[in-house]
């Protein structure tokens, strides 16, 4: 027997080119690199052969010649009563490329060895199968490119398309103008004791007030002409302006005035202004640390605390001390794993 025919029908061809099998990944789904070929190989006189043949497959760009785009040869193929099935691109070392569907693809066979083929094998059969364009939705896989992955953007920036490129800006952003503050440390709406005004009230407001400015301008002396000189004095009289309401209050070296809820009155100074330092911090396991929390110039300790994981050894510590702007806890964790403290102050201002 010499001479092998591979015989392949369009119903064939389309299992060739639509077999793909895909294999879901870890965040999504990729398309796999590999495509399953089915074809019927026959000898010479189109009579079905069976046995393990070697069959070598090559990708070309061209019907005839051409450039080698891929090639792989498999050993022992099963083939029965003619059939036999392959998958190309599954040698992790020889993968298949989307890259090579970028344009029209043919398929050459080669029968190197096997039941019935002579030394040498049989040279490549012709002609060639040009892959449809099914084949194609393996390039595919070139959309997974992410366009965005070296794009950097800050903690709560969006990115933007401003229709030639992506890049970072604040989120609610149009036309380059925030719609949102952004700050530190904001107050929200609901802390307000008042009910703030909107855009549109205060775009309202303004235009009211630039009607009447105009309105002004264009009649001044009719606009002064409401109130006589006597007439704004007499409003005005009964009014004592730039009052000193602390100059009769006689107080002694170091005294302080401070209102009393009617009236102003002196005293000795003491401290105002009280406020909370809190310090947070970690005791490693079988350390020592001394944590501070610590008052500002012109404050002094009012008190101080600490808690804490209750596990620290029941010894001579935690030990604690003031001084005037300070107060330190030193910790020591006799145990296996770390604990988390907490150190507090209150500091005055006098």
């Amino acid at each position: 027997m010499t001479g092998m025919t591979l015989r392949v029908g369009r119903a064939a061809m389309l299992a060739l080119i639509s077999i793909l099998v895909l294999s879901p990944t870890a965040g999504r789904a990729q398309v796999p690199q590999t495509i399953s070929y089915q074809g019927s190989l026959t000898d010479a006189g189109g009579a079905p052969v069976t046995g393990a043949f070697t069959l070598t497959f090559t990708l070309y760009d061209a019907a005839v010649a051409g450039t080698t785009l891929w090639q792989e040869t498999q050993a022992a193929v099963p083939v029965s009563n003619s059939a036999f099935s392959v998958v190309f691109g599954a040698d992790a070392g020889n993968p298949l490329d989307p890259s090579v569907f970028e344009n029209q693809t043919y398929l050459g066979i080669q029968v190197v060895a096997g039941p019935g083929v002579p030394g040498g094998g049989d040279p490549e059969m012709t002609p060639r199968q040009a892959l449809t364009a099914v084949g194609y939705a393996f390039r595919a896989k070139t959309v997974e490119t992410d366009t965005l992955n070296a794009l950097s953007c800050a903690a709560g920036e969006v990115a933007k398309w401003d229709g030639a490129a992506w890049s970072c800006l604040p989120d609610n952003v149009d036309g380059g103008i925030a719609l949102d503050l952004f700050c530190t440390s904001c107050v929200a709406e609901s802390e307000l004791g008042f009910d703030p005004a909107t855009q549109a009230e205060l775009s309202a407001v303004a235009a009211t007030h630039t009607s009447d400015l105009a309105a002004h301008a264009g009649d001044a002396a009719a606009h002064h002409a409401r109130y006589t000189d006597a007439e704004a004095l007499a409003a005005v009289g009964p009014h004592t302006l730039n009052t000193d309401t602390l100059a009769g209050l006689g107080c002694a070296t170091d005294q302080v005035a401070r209102w009393n809820g009617s009236a102003w009155v002196c005293g000795d100074p003491g401290l105002r202004a009280l406020r909370l330092v809190t310090v947070n911090d970690t005791v490693l396991a079988g350390q020592r640390a001394g944590i501070l929390a610590e008052c500002n110039v012109g404050e002094t300790i009012v008190s101080g605390g600490w808690s804490g994981q209750n596990i620290l050894n029941e010894g001579s510590w935690p030990a604690f001390f003031f001084s005037p702007q300070a107060w330190v806890v030193n910790f020591f964790n006799d145990k296996l794993g770390d604990i988390s403290v907490t150190v507090q102050a209150i500091c005055g201002t006098l």
